[in-house]
């Protein structure tokens, strides 16, 4: 398990986000940490570099560009941390095979990184950005999310807020000790969510956008 994976899935629990609907997709999910911890029925990741760790979820390696579904299939749609890592160019082509793929009334989450995100120290910023495979960019403004959705006229969607200040605050020694002391950092990290989702919404951390289907 991946430490950012072990992080979101702790602010996740904080903020009240859950995957407990009869079918539901994780794009990018990876090992299916997340998914494993959730009470969804039947469980979908989705993921280019797959990691099969947990007997009770379906791993299909594939790319989120091409989703092998039949539209209005999923009553949930995750993607955490997805879009910053999408082709240049390529953007709306993944918001649309999100999209297709989730029910009418069904939802879609995503988690983003914002163009403002800030690293500690910050002259470490393009190191961490292209360890995390931030390639392309380091993240999207509100603008260009709300930008990106407003093609689409069969949703409802919001984006909020989701400060992190403490886990990229403490990230590098985090990041050191994972290895080697995982039970410690992982108390750490439960304490850090704790602390971070109470902090006050500020714009230069992630993003959070919830998606409805009509």
């Amino acid at each position: 398990m991946r430490l950012g994976t072990y992080y979101r899935a702790q602010i996740l629990k904080q903020w009240g986000i859950k995957a407990d609907k009869p079918f539901v997709l994780d794009v990018g999910g990876y090992d299916g940490y997340w998914l494993s911890t959730q009470k969804a029925k039947n469980k979908y990741v989705l993921d280019p570099d797959i990691r099969p760790d947990y007997k009770n979820i379906h791993y299909i390696k594939g790319s989120a560009l091409r989703i092998p579904f039949a539209a209005n299939h999923f009553d949930q749609v995750f993607a955490f941390d997805v879009l910053e890592h999408i082709e240049a160019g390529k953007d709306q082509k993944f918001l649309d095979e999100l999209i297709r793929v989730a029910k009418k009334g069904g939802e879609i989450i995503l988690s983003v990184p914002s163009d403002k995100i800030k690293f500690f120290p910050a002259f470490t910023a393009n190191y961490v950005s292209k360890k995390w495979g931030h390639f392309k960019c380091h993240g999207y403004s509100k603008q260009q999310l709300n930008k990106l959705l407003a093609k689409y006229k069969d949703i409802n969607c919001q984006i909020t807020d989701f400060p992190a200040f403490f886990y990229l605050l403490f990230y590098f020694p985090l990041r050191l000790c994972w290895p080697v002391l995982p039970t410690l950092v992982m108390k750490l990290i439960d304490l850090i969510a704790v602390y971070d989702s109470k902090r006050k919404s500020v714009d230069n951390d992630f993003y959070i956008v919830k998606i409805n289907k009509k």
